[in-house]
């Protein structure tokens, strides 16, 4: 018996043990500074996941800025281009037309139609052929102006409206492939503005 006794008195203190070695687990995770460890372990913790996505985005939105810049600034250099051509091509176009226009004006005087009869210095009537429709005729009336080309912008977007691709439109205007591609990134630019 004195067996039983010893192993009743070993599982008794055994019990014991666990119960207060329980007992002061459960008083540490359920008291308020317990509580407050384990709120502040995981306030900690999200507030490094925060820290680690803000970081991570932070660079990537860093990134899309940098490429943003290169990109206007890459299509303010070509906007430049294009108005210095724009320039270049209304001022052609102005001195072409103010050589046409001195042309014109330095013209020989008219010559004299040769089917008109020469007044007689002592008639008074006028020959029947100059009253007639030669005298009309032959009065030298100035060319008209050559109609005003198109600027290359809306030739661009009429070509482009038409459905064919800036190479073709390039082929087709003379004119380089990076300038109808900026007068249409231009003109997508201002119709989404």
């Amino acid at each position: 018996m004195t067996l039983s006794i010893i192993f009743s008195a070993a599982s008794l203190i055994l019990c014991g043990f666990f119960f207060l070695y329980f007992r002061s687990y459960l008083k540490k995770r359920i008291s308020p500074e317990g509580l407050l460890e384990d709120y502040q372990d995981e306030v900690n913790k999200l507030i490094s996941d925060i820290d680690a996505a803000t970081d991570r985005d932070t660079y990537l939105v860093e990134e899309r800025i940098k490429s943003l810049k290169s990109l206007m600034e890459e299509v303010d250099r070509k906007i430049g281009v294009y108005i210095q051509e724009f320039d270049r091509r209304r001022n052609s176009e102005a001195v072409y037309t103010a050589l046409g226009r001195k042309s014109a004006q330095t013209a020989a005087p008219p010559r004299p139609d040769p089917l008109r009869e020469p007044k007689i210095p002592g008639s008074e009537e006028p020959s029947v052929q100059a009253a007639g429709p030669s005298a009309s005729a032959g009065a030298v009336s100035p060319e008209p102006a050559p109609p005003k080309p198109r600027p290359l912008r809306e030739q661009i977007a009429e070509l482009a409206a038409q459905g064919l691709s800036p190479a073709v439109i390039s082929a087709r205007l003379k004119v380089s492939l990076s300038e109808v591609e900026l007068a249409l990134a231009i003109q997508n630019r201002s119709t989404t503005c």
